[in-house]
């Protein structure tokens, strides 16, 4: 673990749950931070506003990414990204 702490809220975990049955939302993300795929602004393509200075957009895979905002955490007062909505980069193919 890298230790970046990340919170999601319910609405975020709930289309979560739908794009990504079964995966931790916050895990996914922590992972993709890790990896280097945290980027200032959104990739080209990505119909979004631009984002603010304390906002950053992660591409989780290739068909999802996510904007997080830096926050202080609940518990601690450490510096922590919350989850503020994500993004679908594709979109997915309906089964038949």
């Amino acid at each position: 673990m890298s230790g970046v702490l990340v919170y999601a809220t319910r609405l975020a975990l709930d289309r979560a749950a739908q794009l990504r049955p079964g995966k931790v939302l916050e895990n996914l993300i922590e992972d993709a931070i890790a990896n280097g795929r945290k980027r200032p602004q959104p990739p080209d393509g990505v119909k979004l506003a631009p984002l603010r200075s304390d906002e950053r957009f992660v591409i989780l895979d290739s068909t999802l990414g996510c904007v997080l905002r830096r926050v202080p955490s609940r518990l601690t007062g450490r510096k922590a990204w919350s989850v503020i909505r994500l993004v679908e980069l594709k979109p997915r193919k309906q089964a038949a």
